[in-house]
């Protein structure tokens, strides 16, 4: 598994708190909607190849054909359960100011830029 050097994780206290509770791993990857999944289990689909990053208190697991930021947030929710979200140099990816995600699109299997 390769390992990502060079991008910062920086991680809210009670995410770090939420990830080692749940086993210490964070995994980051799309399926084939696009959709965004941040889970603390490995996804059950064994072609998805994950970058490794160690982070204070958890390792990141990144999916490796996934554009990389210069950081990666990991924030906490409480509602609607709680939850921890990755992103994407502090923002949503696809969300106003940032059209471009990071993640898998139709089109282009994966997109290599970003705005």
């Amino acid at each position: 598994m390769p390992i990502s050097i060079g991008v910062a994780v920086v991680a809210e206290p009670h995410a770090v708190s939420f990830i080692a509770d749940n086993g210490g791993r964070l995994y980051v990857y799309a399926d084939a909607s696009d959709l965004k999944h941040v889970k603390t289990e490995p996804p059950t689909d064994p072609t998805i190849r994950f970058k490794q990053i160690e982070a204070d208190g958890f390792i990141l697991y990144v999916e490796d054909d996934m554009v990389e930021p210069q950081t990666w947030n990991v924030v906490f929710h409480h509602l609607p359960w709680p939850h921890v979200d990755v992103l994407w140099d502090g923002r949503q990816p696809g969300l106003s100011g940032n059209s471009m995600a990071p993640f898998p699109n139709p089109d282009l299997r994966w997109l290599r830029e970003h705005s």
